[in-house]
């Protein structure tokens, strides 16, 4: 696998352009529509329920909705009887999700990269086949149906109220940029080693994730180093560790239940649940002073409590609590770090415990239900210390991946619009 370097890439003089029905594009480019060039066929048809499950293999709608090139560890499979009449999916042809709930999520686009002898098509999506390779190259249609102009007009074309279609007609007359083979050659292959980079980066990550599962269930119920054990109501544990209800590890501050009236677009931010769980979702503020009780500092450890529950060490500045959030002070003799891990591993029991049908919630009641092995302090440091940088491990090949990712999606806004040519 090689590497992304600028020497790959030029830049495009502008009396290189010429003037199009899709806007500039490089001179020697060619413009089509999608239906010059292929023609499409749809997925299984005829099926009930008790035809899945087992027979032949077909491409899954997530498989195409989640992946630029078919994954083909991950099929389902039906019952295809010797005189049925189904059209048989071909190396090199490109998938589109017909329907989705958002026009933005309509035309999703995989292509299949593997030869396999009879592989079908699920019924939600239909199948491309390209007339001739010497046009359209699988391996650069599978970013170029994924470029942010063609995602654009596709989603432009999805009609619905509930539920978005794409028309097939009205797909087959989008005008597409198609640049000489070489070209296309190199941008499928400047593109695939970032996704190959993606993936191996993705591999760390689950494998990182796995080896802190095991850490925690060894480290958080048998410790460091122990010879001697005793079996208590939790298990068998460290002789000279406690039993201790989750309650009594510290005091659990709920959030201040602020009402939209008093959101203000400057101040200090509010953090609700959605901030926890996603970095770029936007903040509301609050420009009061409020109960020294709900300022939330940097490290400070919060327990998401209602809908979606999870355990988070708050990584910026000063901002108030709101409610739905427990902020969680612990007590002189319990580490902040280890009582996350406890916590975190604790999650599943809880919500067994809680209340709610489809909103979960875990309260104070909960919390004192459910016991935890608690070492002295000392040996909670070692172990929150030892779990903390797996942590940090899997932390930097989070921004790894991200910085790959925005890498790709700049270098398809380039590539594929002839903004920067490849060297071929």
């Amino acid at each position: 696998m090689g590497t992304i370097n600028n020497e790959q890439l030029i830049n495009n003089n502008q009396n290189k352009y010429k003037k199009t029905e899709i806007g500039e594009i490089p001179k020697e480019w060619e413009v089509k529509e999608i239906g010059e060039i292929g023609s499409t066929y749809n997925g299984l048809s005829g099926k009930n329920k008790d035809d899945f499950g087992r027979g032949k293999p077909f491409i899954p709608y997530k498989n195409i909705f989640d992946n630029s090139k078919i994954d083909i560890n991950y099929l389902d499979y039906v019952v295809i009887k010797d005189d049925e009449n189904q059209n048989k999916v071909k190396y090199g042809d490109i998938f589109f999700t017909t329907s989705s709930e958002t026009p933005e999520e309509v035309g999703m686009s995989s292509v299949i990269l593997d030869e396999i002898d009879e592989l079908y098509l699920n019924s939600f999506c239909f199948g491309f086949r390209l007339n001739d390779f010497s046009i359209l190259l699988p391996e650069f249609a599978r970013y170029l149906f994924r470029g942010g102009k063609i995602r654009k007009i596709v989603s432009r074309l999805a009609q619905g109220s509930t539920r978005f279609n794409l028309s097939k007609t009205q797909f087959m007359k989008i005008s597409i940029p198609i640049p000489p083979l070489k070209e296309q050659q190199k941008i499928a292959s400047i593109l695939s080693t970032v996704d190959e980079q993606i993936e191996q980066t993705d591999v760390l990550i689950e494998k990182t994730k796995e080896l802190k599962k095991g850490l925690m269930q060894k480290l958080l119920t048998k410790g460091i180093g122990h010879t001697e054990f005793k079996k208590t109501e939790i298990g068998e544990i460290p002789k000279e560790w406690e039993v201790i209800p989750l309650f009594d590890t510290g005091e659990y501050i709920n959030g201040k239940a602020f009402k939209p009236s008093e959101w203000r677009d400057e101040g200090i931010p509010i953090i609700r649940i959605q901030n926890l769980n996603d970095k770029n979702a936007t903040y509301n503020y609050y420009n009061l002073e409020v109960d020294k009780k709900y300022h939330v500092n940097k490290g400070d450890l919060l327990f998401a409590w209602s809908g979606s529950i999870g355990l988070h060490i708050w990584k910026e500045e000063k901002a108030y609590l709101n409610q739905h959030i427990y902020k969680v002070i612990p007590s002189e003799n319990v580490d902040k770090k280890y009582l996350y891990y406890q916590l975190s591993r604790q999650i599943e029991i809880l919500l067994e415990l809680s209340h709610g049908s489809t909103m979960k919630h875990i309260t104070r009641k909960n919390l004192k239900l459910v016991k935890i092995p608690l070492p002295s302090p000392k040996e909670q440091q070692k172990i929150a210390t030892i779990l903390s940088e797996v942590d940090n491990q899997i932390e930097e090949y989070e921004i790894k991946k991200e910085k790959l990712q925005n890498l790709k999606k700049g270098l398809m806004q380039q590539l594929l619009t002839g903004k920067k040519r490849v060297k071929v």
